[in-house]
């Protein structure tokens, strides 16, 4: 009935408009609700605790939207009729989020984890990995998306995604109410590890003229955390790719002996908080200026404190951002926007 009012509202202000202008300023909702079916993707899933869509389906769609934004003539131009679509994917989480009055059934909690004890014979499950009324609930969301990032044809880019960053072109593949886990990560990593590896061409014809779009993508569009766990590190401060530690890092030629892990290279070098990490390390070493140590003892925790408070007052006054604030259930102000001013005014700092 909600539907049937609103087309109605609309068609009358769209008949409106035609009176009062002589012209079709705005386009009969019939056309609008095609227009928005072409958006969607097929193999769509949904289920009570989130939804989902089969990768290869996403892909395919993906790639026919963006061949609806090419030229034809540049298309005809090429001396190929095979292209490569390159993206990226990843997985994170986020939690504190506005729950609603949605309840979930013991049997859901029991099939969750069903489908955790399925995973004890890799060694991954853990104890406090279990799903509970607590964890299997809307305050968290367990995301997996992908962005293209260039179409390409011989090494010439017939598209280019201009805004990789931004959620602009992000696509979702999956999400789901359940709180982010060492476990949860590493299953949906494997599974969908494979179906990239299984991914067939997709072909498109356009006048008589078969394209065929192979996909490469990597597995970069992750967090710190995220490859701790991938990489079977339990410290955040430690290195993916040598394992060490901090205690270790100013020692060069023990650092250099070290093997390297090769496998952790695929991951590449994770900008998703690179702005933010770069400020605090900057901050977190100017609060130790007075006594140029790592980490703070004893009276220097007063001096660590007195300079601190005298930074986020100049930063404060001079910038008028936040530094190193907690919020209470949100983490800290230290956020992507905050470190991009520092940084766009450090010269003048």
């Amino acid at each position: 009935m909600d539907l049937e009012m609103t087309r109605d509202k609309y068609e009358k202000l769209r008949m409106y408009n035609e009176d009062l202008h002589g012209d079709k300023l705005y386009p009969s909702y019939k056309d609008i609700r095609e227009a928005k079916g072409k958006c969607y993707p097929k193999d769509i899933i949904v289920t009570e605790n989130g939804a989902s869509v089969k990768l290869q389906s996403l892909l395919d769609h993906t790639v026919h939207r963006i061949f609806l934004t090419l030229d034809k003539e540049t298309l005809h131009a090429l001396n190929t009729t095979e292209l490569v679509l390159y993206g990226k994917w990843g997985i994170n989480g986020a939690s504190s989020q506005q729950t609603t009055r949605q309840q979930w059934s013991e049997q859901k909690i029991i099939s969750m984890n069903n489908r955790l004890n399925d995973n004890d014979d890799n060694g991954a499950s853990d104890d406090n990995d279990a799903y509970d009324e607590e964890n299997l609930s809307d305050r968290a969301v367990f995301i997996i998306s992908f962005v293209p990032i260039h179409l390409v044809a011989n090494n010439v880019i017939v598209w280019l995604n201009e805004r990789p960053s931004s959620t602009r072109y992000c696509r979702l593949i999956k999400f789901e109410f359940v709180k982010e886990s060492a476990i949860n990560t590493l299953n949906e990593y494997q599974f969908y590890d494979e179906e990239v590896g299984k991914l067939d061409t997709t072909h498109i014809t356009i006048e008589d003229r078969i394209y065929q779009v192979m996909y490469n993508l990597k597995y970069t569009m992750i967090d710190g955390k995220t490859c701790n766990v991938l990489t079977g590190q339990k410290s955040l401060s430690s290195c993916n790719v040598c394992k060490v530690n901090p205690s270790k890092m100013n020692n060069l030629s023990f650092i250099r002996s070290l093997p390297c892990d090769e496998g952790s290279y695929k991951f590449g070098l994770s900008t998703l908080h690179c702005w933010i990490r770069f400020m605090e390390c900057l901050l977190h070493i100017a609060y130790n200026l007075d006594f140029k140590k790592s980490y703070a003892m004893k009276d220097n925790k007063i001096l660590k404190q007195k300079r601190k408070q005298m930074i986020q007052k100049s930063l404060k006054s001079k910038l008028s951002i936040t530094v190193d604030v907690v919020k209470q259930g949100y983490g800290t102000t230290n956020t992507g926007n905050v470190a991009r001013v520092v940084f766009s005014h450090i010269l003048k700092l």
